[in-house]
């Protein structure tokens, strides 16, 4: 290839480059890429939302049982006695 058509396929790249971030830099002036970003931040924010209050309930669910195996638990450790620390 020739210094000139060398030459020219570089230009061309950096046309393409600079191309590239004038958009990039048009949606960040317009708002257009900040408003994708909070969107897609309040979807994740969303998810997670959703997952707590799934744990909340399934915790919900589970806290009878859990009582009562604490309840359980009491009732063993005060039948058979806690050990006392020594003087």
């Amino acid at each position: 290839m020739s210094a000139y058509a060398d030459l020219i396929l570089k230009v061309n790249t950096l046309e393409c480059i600079v191309k590239s971030l004038q958009q990039q830099l048009d949606a960040f002036k317009s708002g257009a890429r900040y408003m994708k970003l909070q969107k897609n931040f309040h979807r994740v924010i969303a998810g997670y939302e959703r997952e707590i209050k799934n744990l909340k309930i399934e915790l919900r669910k589970l806290m009878p049982r859990l009582s009562m195996c604490v309840r359980s638990g009491l009732s063993i450790a005060i039948k058979i006695g806690r050990p006392t620390a020594k003087k």
